[in-house]
């Protein structure tokens, strides 16, 4: 969205790469990739079949993609900002709010409600119920299976190195010392 948080993000950005992403941006090409709105941008990513990415905050994405299957967050943050309530300068109620505020995250309140919101209430999990969407599947034993099994070869073909390296050594010192192996 031109003039969001996103597209401040990388205006004001110092990093190489995200200046190359804002030029191209807020160039010719402002029309197709400037949108209105996020839902207008999450519409665009679903019906373009994979050839169009949004970029949006991770809170919303997060609570779309568990609502609408054909969405899923691709990558890590690109920026660490987390929200704040805001107060009159000097009001006595700061510290309470600071306090209650690191007892609700300390004690995995936060973390619950955020469960309770983003995957169980108002379409949360739809796409998990259904199988599809909304991220990357995990690894199975089934994936990862060729990497323990070039493993085991190439420990079991290290010992037998390492087994024929000692009868040859116990040979040559035999040899040496003119006893018979």
């Amino acid at each position: 969205m031109d003039q969001g948080s996103t597209a401040g993000f990388f205006e004001n950005s110092n990093n190489d790469v995200y200046q190359k992403v804002w030029a191209f941006m807020d160039g010719i090409h402002k029309s197709e990739v400037m949108l209105s709105g996020n839902m207008e941008g999450v519409e665009k990513v679903e019906d373009s079949n994979g050839k169009y990415a949004f970029f949006m905050e991770s809170a919303s994405i997060q609570y779309l993609v568990e609502r609408r299957c054909k969405l899923s967050q691709v990558g890590g943050l690109l920026d660490s900002k987390g929200y704040g309530i805001a107060t009159r300068h000097g009001t006595p109620y700061k510290p309470l709010i600071d306090n209650a505020i690191l007892k609700l995250l300390e004690g995995g309140a936060l973390h619950k409600l955020k469960v309770k919101w983003w995957k169980q209430k108002r379409g949360g999990g739809a796409c998990d119920a259904k199988g599809g969407g909304g991220g990357v599947s995990p690894l199975g034993l089934g994936n990862v299976a060729g990497v323990f099994l070039v493993t085991m070869i190439g420990c079991a073909v290290a010992g037998a190195i390492a087994f024929l390296e000692f009868l040859y050594g116990t040979r040559q010192s035999a040899k040496d010392s003119g006893v018979t192996w």
